[in-house]
C-alpha cells in the first residue's frame, strides 16, 4: 500500500502562445494551486490500483480595456482519477497503465466563478518505463500515453462583459479532441537515496469541436522542460520536489510550475 499527498502549485502568467508559436500578452493573469491526496494499493509487485482527487484553488484576472476589468475565482474538489498499473518487468520497471477521469468537479461557469472540473470523462492508456537503482547510478523515467476525451453537453458560453462581469448564454455540445502525451526524464543518484532528473513532458490535441463543427482553435499543445528531485528513506518515506516551465505551445497558457510532495510505502 502507498499513501501519497502530492502538493502541486502551478502559476501561469499573462501569456499565451499565438499562431506563430510566439508568446503573446492577453492581459490575463491565471494562477492555480492544487493539493492532491493520492492513495494506491498494490497486489505484490505486479498490479497497482490507485485514486486521486485534487483540491483546487484558482483565479483569473483581467485588466484588458476591450473585455473590461474582471476577476473570477474557483475553489473546491476537482475531477477524480482512478488508475490501474500492471508491471511486465521489475528492473527496469516496464508496464501498462490505464486510467479514467471521473467528472465529479463542478464544471459550471458563473459571473465570478470558474469551473473546478471539465464535465466530461477521459480514458487514458499508455506505457511506462523507469529504472531506479537501489543505491547509486543512472535514472530514467519515461511515459507514453493516449487520452480519449468524451463529449459533453454545455449550457454556457462566454459572450460579453457588462459592468465588469462576464455573462454567458447558449446551449450546445462540446467534443474535445483526444490527446497524445510524452514524458521523458533522465538523471542519476549521486548518493544513496537522493536522485535528480532533467527532462520534459507535453501533450498535443487535435480537432476540438462544438456542435459537430470544428472550432476556431482546433489544435492545442504544450511542451515543458523540468527538473525533478527526490529523497527516499529505507523505511518507505519519500519526498519529491520539482520545477517546470513552458517552452512552446498553442492555444494553451504559458507559465511556471512547482511541485512538492511526499509519499509513504510501508515495507511489509
Amino acid at each position: 500500500m502507498c499513501i501519497r499527498d502530492r502538493y502541486y502549485w502551478y502559476y501561469s502568467g499573462s501569456e499565451f502562445f499565438d499562431d506563430d508559436w510566439n508568446r503573446q500578452d492577453d492581459d490575463l493573469t491565471y494562477s492555480e494551486y492544487w493539493v492532491v491526496p493520492t492513495f494506491s494499493f498494490g497486489a505484490g509487485d505486479v498490479v497497482e490500483f490507485g485514486m486521486a482527487f485534487p483540491i483546487l484553488n484558482q483565479k483569473v484576472e483581467s485588466e484588458n480595456s476591450w473585455y473590461g476589468t474582471y476577476s473570477m475565482k474557483g475553489s473546491g474538489i476537482g475531477d477524480m482519477f482512478l488508475w490501474l498499473k500492471t508491471a511486465v518487468t521489475q528492473n527496469p520497471h516496464f508496464g501498462i497503465r490505464t486510467a479514467v477521469k471521473l467528472p465529479i468537479g463542478d464544471d459550471n461557469f458563473g459571473q465570478e466563478t470558474i469551473p473546478l472540473g471539465t464535465g466530461q470523462t477521459d480514458l487514458d492508456m499508455g506505457f511506462f518505463f523507469s529504472y531506479y537503482p537501489e543505491k547509486m547510478g543512472f535514472l530514467c523515467d519515461v511515459a507514453v500515453g493516449y487520452t480519449l476525451r468524451f463529449p459533453k453537453d454545455i449550457d454556457t458560453i462566454t459572450v460579453f462583459v457588462i459592468e465588469d462581469n462576464l455573462h454567458f448564454y447558449q446551449d450546445g455540445r462540446y467534443d474535445p479532441g483526444d490527446e497524445g502525451r510524452l514524458q521523458l526524464y533522465i538523471g542519476g543518484m549521486p548518493v544513496e537515496g537522493f536522485g535528480i532528473l532533467f527532462g520534459g513532458d507535453g501533450f498535443i490535441s487535435m480537432n476540438d469541436r462544438f456542435e459537430g463543427e470544428e472550432g476556431t482553435k482546433t489544435f492545442r499543445m504544450s511542451s515543458m522542460l523540468g527538473l525533478r528531485m527526490f529523497y527516499r528513506t529505507p523505511f518507505g518515506l519519500r519526498t519529491d520536489a520539482g520545477i517546470k516551465f513552458d517552452v512552446a505551445g498553442k492555444s494553451y497558457p504559458a507559465g511556471l510550475g512547482f511541485v512538492l510532495g511526499a509519499s509513504f510505502e510501508p515495507k511489509f
